[in-house]
Order: structure tokens, then C-alpha cells, then sequence
């Protein structure tokens, strides 16, 4: 007897029908309609009741997206993970492939996508970096195995299929974290942010860059969770982007992404004398100036970018003052694993891949003594500008 799954995805609802073959195998079909699931479902049951041979109904004329789809009803992720690959699917895999049969998808499809995401220009001459376009590969790999393991496509027929994808070379990561801002384009993007004296948005930049918080656990942070007497906040919660709309969810990236992490004593002092200029809005402590939640993609165009182009590093990202903090960290000799433990990651294996380039020669040093030295060089070599002391240990 066929049955009816139902899962909510980011693109919408959709249901899955799901019966075994002659051989006991599992096989699945999804549909964006209940009432279209409903009566394939009934038209297998119908058939099984005949004695009429139950084929494989998805087969050679399965599209990649059919197949994508159930691939995505099948996965047990966070919200957020399965907001991402929908994303990926939706604007940079779909387009290209998805009209495709799923039996057509083979390594040298594969290797045209990605030659085409690495050429094409989607915003003012911009490219795809080289992490997103392995990611859309590895999607679309995790879609064909999929299509194999439901009997969709002959296993030893498809072994290989899309293994031998190509994969962009040249370290992305590092490609990356070379665009980071320096110590004084740093501080220029904090004068920049606080603009004509009204100092709102600087503490924002400082304190992203002074913590080294994902985006998510930033704008999620909450008063109850930070303690300004012993200068420490504990990383409980994040903002997560849901449908279309943000919520406050306790679900964190990773276990060791629940973690406290002190604040350097110019984050620190910044932090209260924003609490007491602009004060808390519903629990949070950073907002708008409207007192609303912080969102991602309005304070990119609106805060970071114009900042960023003040200081000559104009395609800054919010993750670059992420990779600015632990750069600082590692460069002033900080073990790896405190920065590890710091940044909230799995474990220090993550840390060393993405920063290797700048480890040279660590000592056994706090991240507190790391950023006082940081930032003592700075303020001394700034100390006619005003504010600049203030700024937050940045990459020398």
C-alpha cells in the first residue's frame, strides 16, 4: 500500500508519495499538490488490487528537479541548511539543469555547470566564488546519489556518474580571507558607520569584529544572555531566515557553537555606552535605530558596503569581520584550539583549514592579551584621531 508523506520545505509544501516494488524496494514520487499525490497514490493502490505490475514511475523520465525535490523532502536538516540548498537549487542548479533527466546528468554536465557558474557575472561584474560553485557540484552529486540509492538510476551504470565532477581549485577560503580589512581600514569603517557623531552603527561593526559572532548569533543575541559586569556573552541562540521571514531559534550551528566568549575591554565599553545612548529594544542588544530586528540583508547594503567602500575595501563581507577577528587572534600567537573554541567551531581541524595561512609561530596567550596588544599598537600610532582607540583588534 502506497502512502502519503507531507514536509515543508522553503519553496513551499510538498508531498511525497512513497511504496515498495516487486523486489521490496522503496520508491517515491513527489508532487506539489495533495490532491495530485492523492490520486497517483490511489492509482497505485488501484493497480496493486488489478495485479497489474507496479513500474518504476519516476525512471528515465524523472527531471533533475523531480529528483531534487525528493531529495530534499528526504533530509533531516535545519531549517536553515535546507533554506540554503533550496537556494542553491532555486537560483544557480535548477536554471541550468533541471529540465534535464535525472539519467542525463553526468560528469560532463557537471563540469559544464560549473565552468558556466564560474564565468557568469550576476551583480556588477562579480563572480561566483569558487566555495559556491563546489557547493551547487556537491548538491548536485548528493541529488544523483540519491537518484541511485531510490533505484532511480542503475547503480553500476551510474558509479562514477558525477565523482568525477571537477572541483574548483585555488582554496576559496584563503582567496577570500585575503580581502579582509586591514587595522586602519577597520577603524575607517567604524568612523564611517557612526557618522556625524550619531555613533550607532560603529558599535555594531565593533562589536561583530571584536567577538568574531556569526551574523546569526549577533543579531540573535539577547540581554539575558549577556553579562556586562564580568564582560562575557554566552552564545545561546541565533536569527534564522524561515520562509521568507526571521526567528529567534535555540538550534545552533554545531554543539560547540553554544560557548561563551569575552568582550575586549574597548568592545566592552563601547557595548554599554550603546546600551545607555539608544537602549534595549524587546530583549535584543543590538536593533535598528527603529528599534526593529536586525536583518542581514538590509544591513549589508545599508551599513557595511558604504563603510567598506570609505575604507577601499568595498566588497567586505559581515563573515570578513568573522575572519578579521580569528586573523588577529592567530597572528598574536594565540593557541589554535582557543581560537577554535572561541569562534565556535566543531573542532580545531576547521579552524586550521581556513586559517592556516596565518599561522606562523603561536604562543600560549589569551585572546584577551592578543586583542590588548592589537589594539594598544593601534591606538598609539592613531592617537589624534578621535574614536580610533576604541576600535576593536583588526588584522595589522
Amino acid at each position: 500500500m502506497a502512502f502519503i508523506r507531507e514536509r515543508d520545505l522553503p519553496a513551499g509544501r510538498r508531498y511525497l508519495v512513497a511504496w515498495r516494488d516487486e523486489h521490496g524496494k522503496e520508491r517515491t514520487k513527489t508532487f506539489t499538490s495533495k490532491k495530485e499525490a492523492r490520486y497517483f497514490r490511489n492509482q497505485l493502490d488501484n493497480d496493486r488490487a488489478d495485479g497489474v505490475h507496479v513500474p518504476d514511475y519516476l525512471g528515465k523520465s524523472s527531471t533533475f528537479s523531480q529528483v531534487a525535490d525528493a531529495w530534499l523532502v528526504s533530509r533531516s536538516l535545519r531549517p536553515s541548511s535546507l533554506d540554503r540548498d533550496e537556494s542553491y537549487l532555486r537560483s544557480l542548479i535548477r536554471p541550468r539543469i533541471g529540465h534535464l533527466p535525472i539519467g542525463e546528468v553526468t560528469t560532463g554536465k557537471v563540469r559544464d555547470l560549473s565552468g558556466e557558474l564560474i564565468r557568469t557575472q550576476y551583480r556588477q561584474g562579480h563572480t561566483y566564488a569558487p566555495a559556491t560553485v563546489n557547493k551547487a557540484v556537491a548538491i548536485v552529486r548528493e541529488v544523483v546519489d540519491y537518484a541511485i540509492d531510490d533505484g532511480l538510476l542503475p547503480a553500476p551504470a551510474a558509479i562514477g556518474k558525477v565523482k568525477g565532477a571537477p572541483k574548483v581549485t585555488g582554496s576559496a577560503d584563503r582567496q577570500e580571507l585575503l580581502d579582509i580589512p586591514t587595522v586602519a581600514q577597520m577603524a575607517e569603517m567604524i568612523d564611517h558607520a557612526d557618522g556625524n557623531g550619531v555613533r550607532f552603527w560603529g558599535a555594531h561593526l565593533a562589536f561583530l569584529a571584536g567577538t568574531g559572532l556569526r551574523w546569526g548569533e549577533f543579531a540573535g543575541m539577547m540581554m539575558d544572555c549577556v553579562d556586562l559586569e564580568a564582560g562575557v556573552v554566552r552564545v545561546r541562540r541565533q536569527l534564522a531566515r524561515r520562509g521568507g521571514g526571521l526567528e529567534l531559534v535555540d538550534n545552533l550551528k554545531t554543539r560547540e557553537a553554544r560557548r561563551e566568549v569575552t568582550l575586549p575591554g574597548p568592545v566592552l565599553e563601547r557595548t554599554r555606552e550603546h546600551i545607555a545612548r539608544f537602549g534595549v529594544h524587546e530583549g535584543r542588544l543590538f536593533s535598528t535605530l527603529a528599534g526593529a530586528r536586525l536583518d542581514g540583508s538590509n544591513f549589508r547594503p545599508r551599513v557595511l558596503k558604504p563603510a567598506g567602500a570609505a575604507a577601499r575595501v568595498p566588497r567586505v563581507r559581515i563573515h570578513d569581520l568573522r575572519h578579521h577577528h580569528a586573523s588577529v587572534l592567530l597572528e598574536t600567537g594565540t593557541p589554535i584550539h582557543h581560537v577554535a573554541r572561541r569562534l565556535g567551531h566543531r573542532d580545531a581541524t576547521v579552524t586550521l583549514s581556513v586559517y592556516a595561512h596565518v599561522i606562523d609561530d603561536l604562543a600560549d596567550d589569551s585572546a584577551a592579551t592578543a586583542y590588548a596588544h592589537a589594539i594598544g599598537a593601534h591606538a598609539d600610532s592613531t592617537a589624534d584621531s578621535p574614536g580610533l582607540a576604541e576600535v576593536v583588534a583588526f588584522r595589522r
